[in-house]
Formats: C-alpha cells, sequence, structure tokens
C-alpha cells in the first residue's frame, strides 16, 4: 500500500509505504520541478494523460465534434454543417485500407454511429431524447449482430476486449478501441471523435479534417481538393 501526498505549496512530499508488516516513512522531500501544472491530480483521468495534455497544450487526445448544427475539426476550424438522414464519413484514415472509419447518420428517431476498426464493425442506434422515448435502449450491434445491452457489458467485464461499448448514466455510448487508443462518444444528437494525433496525424479525412496541426486548408474532399463552401465539402463525404 502507497500514498502519497503533496503539501500546499507544491514544494515538498511525502509518502507512506506499507507492506510485508513494514511501513517505511519520507516526509517533506523538495521537489525540484515546478508541480503546478500537474497538481491537483484529476482521478478521472490517467496521470499520464494530465501529462500529455500539458505537454501538448491541450492537443492530446485531439477531439472533433460534431453538433447538430455545426462541426469543430481536430484542428479547431469551426464550420457549419448538420447530418442528415444519409451516412457519413466522419473520420476515416487515409487509405486503401483504412485501419479506422467511424460514420454517422441520423433520422426523426434515431442517432446512427458506426466505428469500424481492422474491419470488426460496431454500431450503435441512439434514439434522440423526447418525453415519449425517455427510457428508450440503444440498440448495439457488433458484426451485423444485435447485441442485448445488459449482457454485452457483463460480458465485457469477464473478457478483455480491444474494442468495447461503454454507456454512461447521462445517456452518452462510448466506443473505445485501446489498441489504437481512439474513442468515439455520441448520444442522440451529438458525436465526438478523439484520437492520438501521432497515430492517424496527417492521415486522416472526413467531416473531422485531415489532423495536421494547421486550420488553414484543414477541409479537403477525400480526393484532396478544397472546395469554395465547407458545405459542399461535407457532401461530399455522403456515402
Amino acid at each position: 500500500e502507497i500514498e502519497a501526498e503533496v503539501d500546499g505549496h507544491g514544494k515538498y512530499l511525502s509518502v507512506r509505504v506499507e507492506g510485508n508488516g513494514e511501513e517505511v516513512h519520507v516526509r517533506d522531500f523538495p521537489l525540484r520541478w515546478n508541480t503546478e501544472k500537474f497538481l491537483p491530480i484529476c482521478t478521472s483521468k490517467t496521470f499520464i494523460n494530465k501529462i500529455a495534455q500539458k505537454l501538448t497544450d491541450k492537443s492530446m487526445p485531439s477531439s472533433c465534434n460534431v453538433e447538430p448544427s455545426y462541426v469543430k475539426t481536430f484542428d479547431g476550424k469551426y464550420y457549419d454543417y448538420s447530418i442528415n438522414d444519409c451516412e457519413h464519413v466522419v473520420f476515416a484514415e487515409e487509405s486503401t485500407r483504412p485501419r479506422v472509419v467511424v460514420t454517422s447518420k441520423k433520422n426523426q428517431q434515431n442517432h446512427i454511429v458506426k466505428l469500424i476498426v481492422d474491419g470488426e464493425k460496431f454500431e450503435v442506434e441512439i434514439p434522440k431524447q423526447t418525453r415519449h422515448s425517455r427510457g428508450v435502449k440503444a440498440t448495439i450491434k457488433i458484426n451485423g449482430e444485435e447485441k442485448e445491452e445488459k449482457s454485452l457489458l457483463e460480458e465485457q467485464e469477464r473478457e478483455l476486449k480491444e474494442t468495447y461499448v461503454t454507456k454512461y448514466e447521462d445517456g452518452v455510448y462510448s466506443i473505445y478501441s485501446n489498441k489504437y487508443g481512439f474513442e468515439v462518444l455520441a448520444d442522440g444528437e451529438r458525436l465526438k471523435v478523439k484520437t492520438h494525433h501521432l497515430i492517424f496525424r496527417n492521415k486522416a479525412t472526413g467531416l473531422c479534417g485531415d489532423l495536421n496541426g494547421e486550420k488553414s486548408s484543414d477541409l479537403k474532399t477525400g480526393r484532396q481538393c478544397i472546395l469554395s463552401k465547407s458545405k459542399l465539402t461535407g457532401y461530399s463525404f455522403m456515402l
């Protein structure tokens, strides 16, 4: 068992280690580096994630938001666009055989999100929240086979999966790929894509942009064309 604490000024570290019937204390060990940017530690994120956030000025992991009326790309470009009942490519690795693809479409009742990882397809159909649809569960499919939500979550707890689905209390669903550190978060209206840009940097295409760290010329069609209006580029990603 290990307990550690830092004084209120972030200058001294005290540690207690207990095990095998012994206990060791280290008190007021001086810290030679500035802890202001790393403390206090948020338990909802790993310490490594927090360090990466600080070193990259909160650009890692990169995130893209697809809202009901606009999109914010990985590189921070905002443009007006609404996904309709046609399936759109939100993100795809720019390759003849992409390892990761994210698509989305909406109809009057549902938001349908797909994540394809190394050919394995995960699909979540999330009802839009209205007073008549509250309590209605999402439909989850893996490789076209519908999965009962409770049994799927129990199965994932028993077995270590490379990609898994999580439901949060606020109705948000997450599809997370351990292999690529890639996550899709969605509810009945919105979608967020998160990825470590070191893996797909300058290799991305779709509504979320090219992930090259620059806002200029961020939005290109699948054939690398820059169109006069962002909406036209969005149309090019319809399937």
